[in-house]
């Protein structure tokens, strides 16, 4: 069966072969003619006007991409600066850290705390201290008042007193 497959398919490929020996030269001319009315219709087409436009879209897109890369260029400057101020601050953080002690900050704290307090008690121990001592001042002045608007002799009923008791008068 596989002998009469490849014969028929022989004999249609020479019937094929015949037949495309007959039409080849009218081929030949409507290929030709094809190609020449390709060519006049691409001649009569305006297409610079399309590749200017082109051009100008390629300009623009080189432009684009320039600015692009200038931004990235700036960007990635930017975060390399930055990258360097954390890496500076994490340092310095850790050395903060490790150079802190708790417990002596604690114990410190304390005191201050205590210190604080002892303050505060002597100032508010002066301050009525100081209440105290103007109410003093303001009894002397009144003393001081009184006296003077008794002269140096002292009242009438302290002088008469005097006179009695002085024989020499």
């Amino acid at each position: 069966m596989l002998q009469i497959q490849v014969h028929q398919n022989a004999s249609r490929r020479r019937s094929s072969d015949s037949k495309t020996r007959l039409f080849r030269p009218a081929i030949a001319q409507s290929t030709d003619a094809s190609i020449q009315l390709i060519h006049h219709t691409i001649d009569n087409f305006n297409i610079q006007p399309d590749k200017l436009a082109l051009s100008r879209i390629n300009e623009s897109l080189s432009t684009l991409q320039q600015s692009r890369e200038l931004r990235i260029r700036d960007a990635e400057n930017a975060l390399r600066k930055l990258s360097r101020n954390l890496s500076t601050l994490s340092s310095q953080h850790k050395e903060t850290v490790s150079s802190h002690d708790s417990v002596s900050h604690a114990a410190e704290i304390s005191d201050l705390d205590t210190k604080k307090f002892r303050i505060a008690k002597a100032a508010s121990e002066v301050e009525i201290e100081s209440e105290r001592l103007e109410g003093e001042l303001e009894t002397l002045k009144a003393k001081l008042a009184d006296l003077e608007m008794q002269g140096v002799e002292g009242d009438d009923h302290a002088r008469r007193e005097r006179e009695a008791d002085d024989a020499t008068m």
